[in-house]
């Protein structure tokens, strides 16, 4: 257990019963805190350059108050969070089950009753391409990242199936949590059975989700017990130790009619023993729990305060550990309903998120007016000093004890609390930054950030800004009207951090101009970002995130290249420049080659080509074809009619301005049998003129399928037809020929019988054409 710390009602005595003025450090890195707040760990993501263009993978980093940030080795594919111990030498996230543990990666469980050509009990054919799951991971600076496995995976000899640890679709397990010790991970893993509870065969894939610890000294890997035999359990959070551990199982929950139906029950393993505390409210959230494991917080249901208090609504619920292992829940109110000037927000959930190592400071985030990201979401903080020991939204507490701090700014929201020091102290915050910095009426960009914010700033010493991930270059391929392209930049410093974006003059390199904001983002407070006017040049030239604008009429224009510079009361610093190119359109697909027949040199068919693009500029088209008169110069293609010089060459066009273009009417003349097409396209700004592939279209005459001169008879009526085809074929077929040797005559009149010379004399004449 970790030494005793400073709780926030020492602070306040300390400091005369008023805090010192708060001090906020914004730091990308914001998923875990350690137990001094004075360093965080998180995910920032890091952008690579491909042939087919920009990618980017989450990387985990540590940062450090006064000093900066540490890549911790690994990249994620997915934003996978990162848990870790007190102290931040251990973190536990999953990443791609690279050692095939247990031989699951492709694994695609058995077949079963319902699934056709598969015979219940044998194994699907594996997935292609194969899937790698994701699995636990933990890391120490010792042996890097670990991988930690899952529960035990057995072959049955009898049936020469497996079961036991599984997967399910991209995960084997999934980890929510590290002890403050380092050694114990807890989460939820996937166990199929080797049969259903029918005697069938199980799947193999899924099964049960069962709560585990893990403990990285042993390498021991086990499911936690459950007293209530539920096939469905997790574990959420763990205390210093490894001893507490909260999460919960699948059971019956009161449906207030006197039914059941099956939810999640918020449970705590004491010792290895599961206690379920709320049977009552069906919760899905995640409920902390102390380091000494001495106290969980939760904010169950109405119908657990009514069954458990006698009072309806929604509470933070404290629940304090026995002497015998027991759990007594404590009642602590709630915060109030808030008047934001319109109308009022209904608080609608409470999600406490940590708790200081005395059990008297918890920080989460309430919710109001809605679940999920249709609601607000707003930090608040219990302590029993504070606001008579109910709690109280943070910046309704900010304002009694600092009312002038710029963290109070209108559109400043802090949002979500991830996590507190041991002495309550530091806070680990997400932010909803939606400052107007314009004069025009319009609304700023909405961007996002985070960071921690000390209650008691004394001793906080000014952190000058940090970058730990740089603009990238881009290069704009695809449809970005209303959006634009986005370079982002991540630093860290003490608040307020101003942002200034900038760009080169292209009338003078290395002369660099600030950029005004164009203020067209459509923010309406109460329902949120609803996106830009089309037609904007830039958004948020002062956050972490600009937005250059991809209208046809400006793009090519605001090419070049950009920078920040960040600044706050102690230094700046300037990022790396980025540059913004506008690639020529993409052909997503290509015209393909078209052949058509013509008699009497002239086509009675039409032939279609076609080209698909991704672009966001006007551009220029036409259709082109080669001229006859010089291989490798193009002439374009005007229609209706399209003539080429002396050759004769003529033909009759449509849409020769879009993407698709019909010909007809083809005339052959001196041209030759085939014709080569193309599509261009000229961006009507940038000037880029681009090429598709070149098809070609093959004219060919044809026999003309007249009709029989009624003689029953193969020979010419007027030329060499289809029927004439049809009738020696028939002879042949019926087995009415000879195999005589031509009469040398070089013609397929029969020469004392329907031989083999005169078929192929007419099929040749055929397949040429005739």
């Amino acid at each position: 257990m970790r030494p005793a710390t400073l709780s926030i009602a020492t602070l306040l005595a300390l400091s005369g019963s008023a805090l010192a003025q708060p001090v906020l450090v914004i730091t990308p890195a914001a998923e875990d805190i350690d137990s001094t707040g004075t360093k965080t760990v998180g995910r920032v993501v890091e952008w690579t350059s491909t042939p087919s263009g920009p990618d980017f993978a989450y990387a985990p980093y540590v940062w450090q108050r006064g000093v900066g940030f540490t890549r911790v080795p690994g990249t994620y594919a997915t934003p996978t969070l990162v848990r870790a111990s007190s102290d931040l030498s251990q973190f536990v996230s999953d990443l791609e089950n690279t050692s095939n543990w247990g031989d699951l990666n492709c694994f695609n469980g058995y077949c079963f009753g319902s699934m056709t050509g598969c015979t219940p009990g044998d194994p699907r054919p594996p997935q292609d391409p194969c899937w790698v799951p994701n699995i636990t991971h933990h890391y120490s600076a010792a042996n890097g990242w670990v991988n930690a496995g899952s529960l035990e995976r057995f072959l049955d000899s009898g049936t020469g199936r497996y079961f036991g640890g599984t997967r399910c679709d991209g995960t084997v397990n999934s980890p929510y949590d590290i002890s403050g010790d380092g050694r114990y991970i807890v989460g939820g893993a996937w166990w199929a059975p080797l049969t259903t509870s029918t005697g069938g065969p199980g799947f193999g894939l899924c099964g049960h989700f069962d709560a585990f610890r893990y403990d990285s000294v042993t390498g021991t890997f086990a499911a936690l017990p459950s007293n209530s035999g539920s096939t469905t359990t997790r574990a959420d959070r763990v205390n210093y130790d490894g001893t507490v551990i909260t999460g919960y199982d699948l059971g019956p929950i009161p449906d207030g009619s006197g039914g059941f139906y099956d939810a999640r029950r918020m449970c705590v393993w004491t010792n290895g023993t599961q206690s379920i505390i709320d049977g009552i409210s069906g919760n899905s959230s995640i409920w902390p729990v102390n380091s000494p494991g001495t106290v969980i917080a939760g904010g169950p249901a109405s119908a657990f305060s009514q069954a458990t208090f006698g009072v309806s609504g929604i509470k933070l619920v404290r629940w304090v550990r026995q002497p015998d292992n027991s759990w007594m829940p404590q009642n602590l109110g709630r915060p109030v309903d808030r008047f934001e000037g319109v109308s009022i927000d209904i608080l609608v959930a409470l999600y406490p998120s940590a708790i200081s190592d005395d059990g008297n400071t918890i920080v989460g985030t309430a919710q109001y007016n809605a679940l999920g990201p249709t609601g607000t979401s707003r930090v608040f903080i219990w302590n029993p000093s504070i606001n008579a020991g109910v709690p109280v939204d943070l910046g309704d507490y900010l304002q009694t004890i600092a009312p002038t701090s710029p963290i109070l700014a209108d559109g400043f929201l802090l949002s979500f609390c991830n996590g507190v020091s041991a002495d309550s102290n530091a806070l680990l915050l997400s932010i909803f930054d939606s400052r107007n910095t314009c004069t025009n009426g319009g609304n700023s960009h909405v961007s996002f950030t985070s960071g921690v914010l000390y209650l008691n700033g004394a001793g906080i010493a000014c952190d000058p800004p940090r970058i730990v991930s740089q603009p990238f270059d881009w290069t704009a391929t695809q449809n970005l009207v209303g959006l634009g392209v986005a370079m982002n930049v991540a630093a860290s410093g003490t608040f307020p951090l101003t942002y200034q974006w900038q760009r080169e003059d292209p009338q003078n390199p290395g002369q660099w101009l600030n950029l005004d904001d164009d203020c067209s983002n459509h923010y309406i407070p109460g329902e949120g970002w609803s996106g830009f006017d089309p037609f904007f040049n830039y958004e948020g030239v002062h956050t972490n995130q600009l937005r250059i604008g991809m209208d046809e009429f400006g793009v090519c224009d605001r090419r070049g290249q950009y920078r920040v510079v960040i600044s706050n009361s102690c230094g700046s610093v300037t990022s790396d420049p980025a540059t913004m190119d506008v690639a020529p359109p993409l052909f997503r697909s290509q015209p393909q080659d078209a052949s058509m027949c013509a008699t009497g040199g002239v086509s009675s068919e039409s032939a279609v080509f076609g080209v698909t693009d991704e672009n966001f500029q006007e551009l220029v088209r036409r259709w082109q074809v080669e001229s006859p008169e010089s291989s490798g110069q193009w002439v374009d293609i005007f229609g209706p009619t399209f003539g080429e010089g002396s050759t004769g060459l003529t033909f009759t066009v449509a849409d020769e301005f879009s993407r698709n273009l019909t010909v007809s009417n083809v005339t052959l003349g001196t041209h030759g049998p085939s014709i080569k097409i193309r599509h261009q396209v000229e961006s009507y700004a940038c000037g880029v003129i681009t090429h598709s592939d070149v098809a070609t279209l093959t004219v060919a005459t044809c026999c003309v399928a007249d009709v029989d001169d009624g003689t029953g008879t193969g020979t010419p009526d007027g030329g060499v037809t289809i029927d004439d085809l049809l009738y020696y074929l028939a002879i042949f077929n019926q087995g009415l020929v000879s195999a005589d040797v031509d009469d040398g005559s070089g013609t397929g009149t029969l020469d004392g019988g329907v031989t083999i010379d005169d078929l192929l004399y007419y099929l040749l004449r055929f397949n040429a054409g005739c």
